[in-house]
């Protein structure tokens, strides 16, 4: 897998798993991915948070179509080398350009 593809994945892993913080009882994006960082490192992840990874993974695998042990290795990965910190801000921007060309449109 090229380099340029790991980082389409993990933009596409951050965008996701922001929307999956806007619906949690985090208060933050960052402390989100810290406590699913701690907890797959520590292997107790809570219910929500399997159900989380759970949603991620069918997602991804819908649209990427990458072996699981594979798309596994990349959202431990993401997760465990503190990836979201990386992507966050881009993906961040990328929807608020998003959210102002649509709200353009009406």
């Amino acid at each position: 897998m090229t380099i340029g593809l790991r980082n389409y994945i993990f933009m596409d892993i951050c965008d996701y798993t922001m929307f999956l913080f806007k619906v949690s009882k985090s208060m933050t994006y960052s402390g989100y991915c810290k406590t699913l960082s701690y907890s797959i490192k520590n292997d107790t992840l809570s219910r929500y948070q399997n159900q989380d990874m759970a949603k991620l993974m069918m997602y991804l695998d819908k649209v990427y179509k990458i072996r699981n042990g594979e798309m596994e290795d990349l959202v431990v990965s993401f997760f465990l080398d503190k990836k979201w910190p990386i992507f966050e801000g881009a993906v961040a921007l990328t929807n608020e350009s998003h959210s102002n060309q649509l709200s353009k449109l009406k």
